[in-house]
């Protein structure tokens, strides 16, 4: 499943209000399904 961007930036919200670090390892970025695209998390972050 690809996460849409929409939901990064939620998911990174609830990180953000709650101190969590997060850590993204986005090795196989690569490998995405048709149709879709890669969003690096840092890039949802500030």
């Amino acid at each position: 499943r690809v996460w849409e961007r929409w939901e990064l930036e939620k998911a990174m919200e609830v990180y953000r209000a709650n101190d969590c670090l997060v850590i993204s390892d986005e090795i196989w970025s690569d490998i995405i399904l048709n149709g879709h695209k890669h969003i690096p998390t840092q890039s949802v972050s500030e």
